[in-house]
C-alpha cells in the first residue's frame, strides 16, 4: 500500500512539472510544433496518471529533439548505400557460413533437424 502511495505522489509531481513547463513554454514561444509538442507531453503526463502508465513512453519522443540524434540520424540516412553494402557483405558471409555447416556438420544434429539448409 505504501508503494502505491509513493508511486500516486510521485505521477502528481511529474504531472506538476509537466503542467510548470507547458505554462512557461506557452509564454516564451511562438513556435506551433513546439507548442503542440508540448501539449501532447502534458496530456500524456495527465492520462498516464490517469489511464495507464504506459503513456508515459510518449516523454521518450523528447529525446529526438536532441542535436545529437539528429547527427546520429542524418549519419545513417546519407549513407544508405554504404550500410546497405554492409548488409549485404554481412548477409553472404552468414549464408555462406550456414552451407559449410549444412555440408560439413550435418551428422552431429538430432535426426531430421538438419534435414534442409533452412532448417538448419
Amino acid at each position: 500500500v505504501a508503494l502505491a502511495a509513493g508511486a500516486g505522489v510521485l505521477a502528481l509531481f511529474h504531472n506538476l512539472c509537466y503542467v510548470f513547463r507547458f505554462v512557461l513554454v506557452m509564454r516564451t514561444s511562438i513556435v506551433r510544433r513546439e507548442l503542440f509538442f508540448e501539449t501532447l507531453l502534458l496530456l500524456c503526463s495527465i492520462a498516464g496518471s490517469i489511464l495507464s502508465p504506459f503513456l508515459f513512453t510518449v516523454h521518450v519522443l523528447e529525446f529526438l529533439r536532441s542535436p545529437s540524434v539528429g547527427m546520429l540520424l542524418r549519419a545513417a540516412t546519407l549513407n544508405c548505400a554504404k550500410l546497405g553494402q554492409a548488409g549485404l557483405i554481412i548477409l553472404l558471409t552468414v549464408y555462406g557460413y550456414a552451407v559449410f555447416g549444412f555440408r560439413f556438420f550435418r551428422g552431429r544434429h538430432i535426426e531430421g533437424k538438419c534435414s534442409t539448409l533452412l532448417n538448419c
